[in-house]
């Protein structure tokens, strides 16, 4: 295993990378605590 540099030494940015999926796609979220399906999630999140 090895570094890759991504960014000059002493850089001060933070860019972690994610992918960012359209809302429609998700029928839910895996958490530790179990599945959570996308009709439930305005009641988990209030």
């Amino acid at each position: 295993m090895r570094t890759i540099r991504v960014a000059s030494p002493g850089s001060a940015a933070y860019n972690p990378a994610f992918d960012v999926t359209p809302a429609a796609l998700i029928t839910g979220i895996i958490t530790e605590k179990g599945i959570v399906e996308a009709k439930d999630i305005g009641q988990v999140l209030s």
